[in-house]
């Protein structure tokens, strides 16, 4: 299971409107540069050692860094596109073990804040950006051949509202047609469907189960699971303030969990064992929605109770929610 980080909320983007130049200024290279050559499992063979102003594929110019991944790291390219779509093109550059891959327009699952795009209003932001880039390009590290560029994924204020919303990486995806079910952890602790707790396996059906609008939406997370005992994060505390808005799961889907799970969470009945820390009746949806009201709330809520359910067979697909009422609702 992944220990899930969300950083504050950065409200203020500032990109300065400035002359764009056709020739690349000449980044500096600095010793003080913290990317992925601070994470402990760095391996500068793993990532293919581009450069700012590099051509690759005979076609995309690297204008910046936009951020870094575990096995990937994303790079803006002056083409541009107002969306991340499906994968529509790829190609392979050479590296130290072997060929990268490089995906254009992707799609994928791991539903969380830090993996959803927001599209660009207009094609001046994408123009803005690479003018700044090219005229002052972010500076580098040199680490014995393999530049670590400092990421530059600021692309300015938002100007009319979030736009359409896509979703990326790859990194976790796995495929669905499988004879099989899986059974091992998956998604950060604040989205974690009770079937991945419980070890009682999973398929599509767990990525419906979500609560990431509240992140979206309102820069929180509906089960925080911090557990007043300790201050901090506890399954047990997580699985009480679903018990609270669902009331307890059905026995018929205790039964598939593992069963050393099972007996420290529940007792032979199906009964919770920590109700001390089920919250008080307050703790309920509409309490944790003021960012929506009226009728949109009350459509919000009723999307939200066709994903939270505990029986994974009960939750609404994805091509269904797509013809929800609340994604076509205009205040």
């Amino acid at each position: 299971m992944f220990v899930y980080h969300r950083p504050p909320a950065k409200l203020t983007r500032v990109t300065s409107s400035i002359p764009c130049f056709r020739s690349v200024s000449r980044a500096t290279s600095s010793p003080f540069i913290r990317e992925e050559n601070q994470n402990p499992n760095y391996d500068p063979r793993k990532y293919y050692p581009a450069r700012v102003g590099e051509t690759i594929s005979r076609r995309y110019r690297i204008i910046s860094k936009l951020g870094w991944g575990a096995n990937s790291t994303p790079r803006s390219n002056y083409e541009g596109r107002a969306y991340i779509r499906l994968v529509r093109e790829y190609f392979g550059i050479k590296g130290a073990l072997g060929e990268h891959l490089c995906l254009l327009h992707i799609i994928h699952t791991d539903l969380k804040a830090d993996n959803f795009l927001v599209g660009f209003e207009d094609s001046t932001v994408l123009e803005s950006y690479a003018c700044q880039q090219e005229s002052n390009p972010a500076p580098y590290q040199d680490n014995n051949g393999h530049p670590i560029f400092q990421s530059c994924p600021d692309f300015g204020h938002l100007r009319k509202g979030v736009g359409l919303v896509q979703i990326s990486n790859f990194s976790t995806a796995v495929f669905g047609n499988i004879l099989e079910p899986y059974n091992y952890d998956i998604q950060p602790q604040p989205f974690c469907a009770l079937e991945v707790h419980l070890k009682a396996t999973w398929t599509y059906s767990a990525d419906i189960w979500s609560t990431m609008l509240w992140e979206l939406l309102a820069d929180s997370v509906l089960f925080d699971g911090l557990d007043p005992r300790t201050g901090m994060y506890s399954r047990e505390k997580h699985i009480a303030q679903m018990i609270r808005l669902l009331g307890p799961p059905p026995l018929q889907l205790l039964k598939r969990a593992d069963q050393d799970i099972y007996s420290e969470l529940f007792s032979s009945r199906g009964e919770f064992v920590f109700p001390g820390l089920v919250p008080p009746e307050e703790f309920h949806l509409s309490y944790f929605t003021p960012f929506v009201h009226g009728e949109d709330k009350r459509l919000f809520l009723e999307f939200e109770g066709r994903m939270l359910r505990w029986e994974p067979g009960d939750r609404s697909t994805a091509r269904e929610l797509y013809n929800d009422p609340w994604l076509k609702f205009k205040p």
